[in-house]
């Protein structure tokens, strides 16, 4: 039993480039919060696969205002995901 790579999607922030190269061998579908690691990613795997942007639900979470999880934390501002999936795509990436 398990899940093939193409089954799974991977979301992670902070990718160092061997991480990135390790999503793009392992073959799992990449979620992105940081357009030049996203652009990476297509590179490598030479813009044949599908890129996911992930986006800051804009809500806050986590036990006061040092663990607080909100305000762009974790994702791409709303009002920034359009200019990147343009930028990405400008670059040949496909965005999600």
């Amino acid at each position: 039993m398990g899940f093939a790579p193409q089954q799974i999607s991977a979301t992670a922030s902070s990718l160092s480039p061997a991480d990135i190269l390790a999503f793009a061998k392992a073959g799992v579908h990449a979620n992105f919060d940081y357009v030049p690691a996203a652009l990476a990613f297509s590179e490598l795997v030479g813009h044949r696969r599908p890129i996911g942007l992930r986006v800051d639900a804009e809500q806050d979470a986590g036990y006061g205002a040092r663990t607080n999880y909100g305000g762009g934390k974790l994702g791409l501002a709303p009002g920034d995901v359009v200019a990147a999936a343009s930028a990405l795509r400008g670059e040949g990436a496909e965005t999600v």
